[in-house]
This record gives C-alpha cells, structure tokens and sequence, in this order.
C-alpha cells in the first residue's frame, strides 16, 4: 500500500470512495452512521484536502482506505491521562 497526500484534482476520487464506503456498510450490523454529503461533509474534505490534511492508502492505483490527519481532537481527549506527554502540536490524530 502507498499513502499519499490528497491532491485537489482527486477530491471527486476520494467522495467516490466515501459513497461507496458509505454504501458498503448498508444493512450491517456495524455501520459508522455516516451519510453522503453529511458526513463527511464536502466542504470538510475540500478543506482538509486544501490544508494538505487528507490522506488516502492506494494499490494498484485503487484507493483502498482514506484519513484525514492533524492536530485536532475533541475535548475528550484531553480528559485522558495519556502514558506519554506531549504537547497538542507534537500529536497528530487519525479521524474519518
């Protein structure tokens, strides 16, 4: 598997493989409650994909998975007593 950056050129790409995800998980007992062009929301992955925060995982040019990485988290985790200090900046989280 490659993991590259997401270039602005493959935002449709990179919907495509949400919808498809999204349709996947239709009618299984586990399914992340995402819905096309709610979650993830357009303008989300365009923003993330401009601010060079989204990623996506391909073989044989196929996109396989998609992440969006960066310093944002919500506050929950900061309730946590992490084993290993570090400051919000020196920490990058994986989400969608």
């Amino acid at each position: 598997m490659i993991i590259e950056k997401v270039k602005s050129a493959e935002y449709d790409r990179v919907k495509a493989f949400y919808y498809a995800v999204i349709d996947g998980f239709e009618g299984m007992q586990y399914h992340p409650c995402w819905e096309k062009d709610i979650y993830p929301a357009p303008e989300q992955l365009k923003d993330l994909i401009e601010k060079g925060e989204m990623f996506v995982g391909t073989e044989d040019n196929e996109i396989i998975c998609a992440m969006a990485l960066n310093h944002d988290n919500n506050e929950s985790y900061d309730n946590f007593d992490w084993p290993t200090k570090a400051s919000k900046d020196d920490v990058y989280v994986i989400h969608m």
